[in-house]
């Protein structure tokens, strides 16, 4: 956020509420859904909708170890992890941020969206940011770090079925 004029303060999102209320900080990045979670749509009154978060789970698990589960738990492993999870979870996030940003609308609160220009100018402004990143990453030994970045852009492009 630097980058873009505003100070970060980290912190745990259970001490935004308080840290709002103190005026310790004066916003918050957050999700929809989170901003409902920890009752925030109350304290604060303006929202600027930037859509610029994303979540990132992962279920790993050491390959031998998986090998050495019998087919009946790997099944069950199988069923409930990979491709169709990965969509489940995107419909569940939309249907989670919608609760948040219903709960905004109810207190009449402002909630502007990003124009396509400044979404543009923050992309610019990213450039050198995520460029440097890229090269730490493939200087620790990942090589086609920017086939992957590139990779990712192509998917989150795409439409959501």
């Amino acid at each position: 956020m630097s980058f873009l004029g505003a100070t970060p303060v980290g912190m745990p999102p259970t001490q935004v509420y308080e840290n709002l209320e103190k005026g310790v900080i004066d916003g918050a990045v957050f999700p929809w859904d989170a901003i409902k979670g920890f009752r925030l749509e109350g304290l604060l009154k303006h929202h600027y909708d930037a859509r610029v978060y994303t979540a990132c789970f992962h279920v790993v698990m050491n390959q031998a170890k998986y090998n050495g589960l019998s087919a009946e738990a790997r099944k069950a492993i199988d069923d409930t992890t990979g491709t169709s999870m990965v969509n489940r979870f995107g419909e569940l996030w939309g249907k989670w941020d919608q609760a948040g940003l219903d709960a905004v609308k109810a207190r009449g609160n402002s909630i502007v969206s990003v124009s396509g220009e400044q979404r543009e100018k923050w992309r610019a402004q990213l450039k050198p940011v995520i460029d440097k990143e890229l090269g730490d990453i493939e200087k620790a030994g990942v090589g086609n770090a920017r086939a992957i970045y590139d990779e990712m852009l192509k998917q989150v492009a795409r439409p959501v079925k």
